[in-house]
């Protein structure tokens, strides 16, 4: 799909092309303009189908290398918009830039102290030690929660980011504790990432699982999930609740109650058993007030989750 640099005008926003191809490589006019019908705050929260109409340039065919126009109506989804908006970065491009512009102790998702997802594994755990665990810190970036962890006495720990930028800045600021407590930095996409089976005593998860906004998405990351936890391990996930923010770091998010939260896990994954809730307000660095709601599940005995 054709994309350009992008400006919001009256009730839309109106694309006007550089020579681009099609989507069977086919150029197309120059100066040719694609009007978007949409609300700017309703693409962003609902992600409708979306309608581009093309108004041919009124310059003559001959002073153009192309092999025919554009169809007069292409119907796109606005996930494609989105990411037409976003100058067609990836997702680590995406996270790297962030953290690349950005000190890292003023983004919105940072916490000096990482003492409520300690507080969620705690429970989880109990009665177990620290040390007798193996966690997975999902989407961690450069929090501090495998480092308070590993402080905390546990030995295998594990942060997975899609940034290499976010790994790059975490090992430099990690301090070693402990001499046999190493953390495993990985880089890589939660829904495509290859995990080990049955590793992870807990999957901890804060702000990760609102970024999938498609269906399949959150498949992927919950087929991975009950592959790479443990039999009795447990799933954790923080994400914005119904009264959080509808979008971060210029990204759209889902936002979740517990109960929608628990209908999506056990729909794609019904090896996880619901096991608590609560709702967390974050004060960002800028002040800003963000609710959380953090459920815990459980995964089955006897229960195999199937690598994607």
């Amino acid at each position: 799909m054709l994309c350009a640099g992008a400006r919001w005008g009256g009730n839309g926003a109106q694309w006007r092309h550089q020579p681009k191809t099609f989507n069977n490589n086919t150029p197309v006019f120059a100066d040719s303009i694609l009007r978007i019908n949409v609300q700017p705050q309703a693409y962003y929260n609902n992600y409708r189908p979306t309608v581009l109409t093309h108004q041919k340039a009124t310059t003559p065919k001959s002073n153009f290398p192309f092999s025919r126009p554009l169809q007069k109506s292409e119907v796109i989804s606005a996930r494609n918009c989105y990411s037409s908006l976003q100058t067609h970065m990836t997702p680590a491009e995406h996270w790297n830039n962030a953290y690349t512009k950005k000190d890292t102790t003023k983004v919105g998702w940072y916490e000096a102290n990482p003492e409520t997802s300690i507080a969620v594994i705690a429970a989880a755990v109990a009665p177990k030690d620290w040390q007798d665990i193996s966690c997975i810190d999902v989407g961690g970036g450069t929090a501090l929660l495998g480092q308070k962890l590993i402080g905390l006495g546990v030995r295998h720990m594990t942060v997975l980011d899609i940034s290499s930028k976010a790994i790059e800045i975490a090992k430099t600021q990690t301090t070693q504790q402990h001499q046999d407590a190493v953390i495993d930095w990985k880089v890589g996409d939660v829904t495509t990432f290859q995990f080990k089976q049955s590793c992870y005593d807990v999957w901890h998860d804060r702000a990760v699982f609102h970024f999938l906004t498609g269906d399949e998405q959150r498949k992927k990351y919950l087929l991975n999930a009950a592959s790479a936890i443990k039999e009795g391990g447990h799933l954790i996930i923080g994400t914005f609740s119904l009264k959080g923010p509808t979008q971060c770091s210029n990204l759209p998010v889902v936002q979740y109650s517990h109960e929608t939260l628990q209908q999506v896990v056990q729909n794609h994954a019904p090896e996880f058993e619901y096991q608590s809730h609560f709702y967390k307000t974050h004060t960002t660095p800028a002040g800003s007030l963000q609710e959380y709601v953090w459920v815990t599940f459980k995964k089955k005995q006897c229960c195999v989750g199937t690598s994607i």
